[in-house]
């Protein structure tokens, strides 16, 4: 068996039988008088071979039946037919139909058949489960899954021939039950088994203690109560891990339900468990065509979507019946919110109604025609799809369907059901349940028990149906096969009826062309997120859950908004002004700067008003902010001066090299005083200053007063100047000098 992984449990449930319940997984029971009456053939027989096939996409299981006695219609020369059952096993390909009839090899048991799409000798059971009667060779007792009818020859026969109307049936051989068998050998004894509790179909192995078990296995076997029938009959175990005359060990398998197990031996040779075995949850498993004996686990993955979740897809007259779609979405969201599982349901709807087909969609949809049989009220697929060498496949679930009986009494109000209706979240809930891999247990108050009639409600998870939810979770979050794992949902997102539009950007503030990210922050499921950015907003929508970048060509403030579509219809959130785009003008600055000698510079940042100066030597770290800077040097040589002017919106770098200047000491004769200073009218220039053909005069901020040519006289007019301080600079293409000019 190749399982992976299994969470201790041990949750102890009441064993509950349910005898005579009003349906069987949606199946509703039917009066022998009412399946003799529409049947065209009824004949008692046993299974002898099947072998599953593909018809229109759908996959079906062909069961040879030799027939024994024929009580109603005729049957071929040969005393074989074929009895056409839904689901079964081709290649890597499974469908697993819940409710479905379900016949193991050998089993025997009266069948009420009718012609299969008009085939010769192909034939369906009438009334899907209810068709078969079977036959419990240990007691010789026949029957259904609602009621026992006592002893096959002596009441249940004459009972059938009594409401048939017939005195004698046509006899083709011998039935099994009839045939000479061996003598009795000495019948086994069970004392213990371990553990108590324990899933099934999730690998857990059952020990089981006691004598006559047999030293090897042979034709010997572990039954279980089926849960398929409520523990009202018997399901044989698949797969063994030792066998002796005093030990068994068995796994668990998916139809187990809650009860006394027993080892038979033979007819009349078998042996019940002291006590029952309480099974709180039964995972589905996956058994391929070629390893009848070898169950696979089952897991989720992403279907055709591109969000790691699981798409359903309304029917279009499905989702026109409003009540039965409301249903269905607070049937979901139970799941959603108890177990994560990410399931949607797609916004546009689908004509397809094809349930059997294999066409990609997981469908939820009324029945037509006489799809369903008169007597079931629902039904889901399961088609699973395996990958890996016989022996060590993986499988998982490659679509799903579900579909309802329309002609049903629903009950759809959140009141508990009455008034002899059938309440259809509860009927959700279970068929949900089987899409999530769950099979039944024996527990009529139990969501996922194997029945539900009239009047009766059962709505809530048990702690059992959300376990074996998670179980499959634990699977269905790693890739397989190819498809993208599911990322589950969580508290705050797995809401379907109470969902709010939601989003933020990472700033609100903003220049143009700067990229602003808008994420989503929706609270509960949302199906489709439609997004607009507002005004000069590049791209002005989107769609998609995002996150989304976004650039604006325009300033000023910006509204925008989310538009989520909901099950429950659209829902809008808008925020007006969210936005505010600068417009600040681009940066153009220009550098001026000086020698004031002694290897220090006077830098000045023109046109740099209403912007950031920020000065910096690069490959130091130490800067300067300020229009004017101060900057001293530790040797003449050649530097790099750096500017970084910038607004809210913008900023630009740019250098000055200093190239090859000498400090002021390295001109001997070209040190300069002035006099008289402070002065007045007339500055005079002291020193050689021939070096030099123009003069600048700057105030402290580094605005030029005046730049002319400075003239042999070395005479420099300053009456024009006010009171303060200057800065007066000698200059020519290669050499600047500097010092400070006082005027009274």
């Amino acid at each position: 068996m190749k399982f992976t992984l299994l969470k201790n449990l041990s949750i102890l449930f009441l064993v509950s039988l349910a005898i005579g319940m009003n349906a069987q997984c949606l199946t509703l029971d039917v009066s022998l008088e009412k399946r003799i009456h529409q049947s065209s053939l009824i004949i008692d027989g046993q299974l002898i071979h099947k072998k599953s096939f593909i018809k229109d996409g759908g996959i079906y299981t062909k069961n040879t039946i030799k027939v024994y006695r024929v009580f109603k219609g005729q049957v071929p020369n040969t005393g074989l037919i074929e009895l056409i059952t839904l689901g079964g096993a081709v290649g890597d390909e499974v469908l697993e139909v819940h409710p479905s009839l379900q016949i193991e090899t050998h089993e025997s048991g009266m069948l009420f058949l009718n012609p299969w799409k008009k085939n010769a000798n192909q034939y369906l059971a009438s009334f899907d489960g209810m068709g078969f009667v079977q036959y419990y060779l240990h007691s010789n007792t026949a029957k259904d899954l609602y009621t026992t009818y006592g002893d096959i020859e002596t009441i249940f026969l004459p009972m059938i021939m009594t409401k048939i109307g017939i005195e004698s049936y046509q006899e083709v051989s011998t039935p099994s039950h009839l045939q000479p068998t061996f003598g009795r050998r000495v019948a086994p004894v069970v004392s213990s088994f371990s553990p108590l509790s324990c899933p099934a179909g999730a690998d857990s192995l059952l020990t089981i203690n006691g004598t006559n078990f047999g030293a090897t296995q042979g034709s010997s076997k572990v039954q279980f109560r089926d849960a398929n029938s409520g523990g009202t009959t018997w399901y044989d175990a698949i797969e063994y891990q030792s066998w002796s005359d005093t030990r068994i060990e068995v796994f668990v398998p998916s139809r187990a339900g809650t009860g006394t197990f027993r080892i038979s031996k033979g007819f009349n040779d078998t042996g019940s468990s002291p006590t029952s075995l309480n099974i709180p949850f039964s995972n589905l498993n996956a058994v391929f065509g070629d390893e009848p004996s070898n169950p696979y686990f089952t897991q989720h993955t992403e279907d055709n979507g591109t969000n790691n979740d699981f798409n359903w897809q309304f029917n279009t007259r499905f989702l026109d019946s409003t009540e039965a779609k409301d249903a269905f979405i607070r049937s979901l969201e139970i799941w959603r919110c108890n177990t994560f599982i990410p399931w949607n349901v797609l916004s546009t709807p689908t004509s397809i109604s094809d349930y059997e087909a294999s066409d990609n969609i997981n469908l939820v949809t009324w029945d037509h025609a006489t799809a369903l049989p008169s007597n079931v009220l629902g039904r889901c697929y399961s088609r699973w799809s395996g990958c890996g060498p016989t022996g060590n496949r993986t499988a998982y679930v490659r679509e799903l369907d579900i579909v309802f009986s329309i002609t049903r009494n629903w009950h759809y109000a959140l009141a508990n059901a009455s008034g002899g209706k059938y309440d259809f979240v509860s009927v959700c809930g279970h068929e949900l349940g089987h899409a999530h891999q769950l099979g039944h247990v024996i527990d009529a108050s139990k969501m996922m028990h194997f029945s539900i009639g009239p009047n009766q409600t059962k709505r809530a998870l048990s702690t059992g149906d959300v376990s074996g939810g998670d179980l499959v979770n634990d699977r269905s979050v790693n890739s397989v096969c190819g498809r993208d794992r599911l990322v589950l949902l969580n508290s705050n997102n797995c809401s379907l009826v109470s969902s709010t539009a939601g989003f933020a950007a990472d700033k609100t503030e903003a220049c143009l062309t700067e990229e602003i990210v808008f994420t989503d922050s929706t609270k509960g499921a949302a199906i489709t997120w439609t997004w607009n950015f507002g005004a000069g907003a590049t791209p002005p929508t989107a769609l998609g859950i995002g996150p989304h970048s976004v650039a604006y060509t325009t300033s000023g403030k910006k509204d925008v908004s989310l538009t989520i579509t909901t099950l429950e219809g659209p829902k809008i959130e808008t925020k007006t002004d969210y936005i505010e785009i600068g417009n600040d003008p681009p940066v153009d600055p220009k550098i001026v700067f000086s020698n004031f000698g002694n290897n220090r510079f006077r830098f000045y940042s023109e046109d740099g008003s209403n912007y950031t100066n920020q000065w910096y030597i690069p490959g130091q770290t130490d800067t300067a902010t300020a229009d004017t800077v101060y900057i001293s040097f530790s040797s003449p040589g050649n530097y790099t001066v750096a500017l970084k002017v910038s607004n809210e919106c913008n900023d630009t770098t740019i250098t000055v090299q200093l190239t090859d200047w000498t400090s002021i000491k390295g001109f001997e004769n070209s040190s300069i005083t002035l006099y008289p200073n402070p002065a007045k009218e007339v500055v005079n220039i002291q020193g050689d200053y021939s070096n030099f053909a123009m003069y600048g005069i700057y105030d402290l901020s580094g605005k030029a007063i005046a730049i002319k040519p400075l003239g042999n006289s070395g005479k420099i007019d300053v009456s024009q100047l006010q009171s303060g301080v200057y800065l007066l600079e000698l200059f020519n293409k290669k050499t600047k000098i500097s010092t400070k000019l006082i005027i009274q």
